[in-house]
């Protein structure tokens, strides 16, 4: 049987191999033996309640969202506050992703690439464009 996946689903699903020994079926078993029964953080939220967190581009960070990157050893933390993106260091506010990561690097990179994001229902940490191809 064959299954067709988003190149974008592929890679991730690539990225959680264990070792060279492991498998893409192993790695879907494994995320489904975990997965709650609850509807997932980025379900729409009910009627009349307005979900707190933040919107970069078509992404929504759920309030309590952590944020963190690596750049030359040291790791850097942020956290969605509000509706806003806060360096956890200076307490600064971020208008981007790659604002944010233009202030440690001094350097113009995508920030979609350079965090990674664990909001408050994830076990794990993922990577914040994997996010953006992810919600409709």
């Amino acid at each position: 049987m064959q299954l067709d996946v988003h190149f974008d689903t592929w890679k991730k699903l690539t990225s959680l191999l264990a070792d060279e020994q492991d498998t893409h079926d192993a790695v879907i078993r494994r995320l489904l033996e975990a997965a709650p029964d609850t509807p997932p953080a980025s379900a729409p939220p009910s009627a009349g309640a307005k979900p707190q967190g933040a919107y970069f581009k078509e992404v929504f960070l759920p309030e309590g969202t952590q944020l963190r990157a690596s750049h030359k050893g040291k790791t850097y933390f942020a956290k969605i506050s509000g509706s806003e993106w806060i360096d956890e260091a200076t307490g600064a506010k971020r208008s981007s992703p790659s604002q944010a990561a233009y202030y440690i690097t001094n350097n113009h990179v995508n920030g979609w690439l350079f965090w990674l994001v664990r909001r408050p229902d994830d076990d794990m940490w993922h990577s914040l464009n994997a996010l953006r191809s992810s919600q409709p």
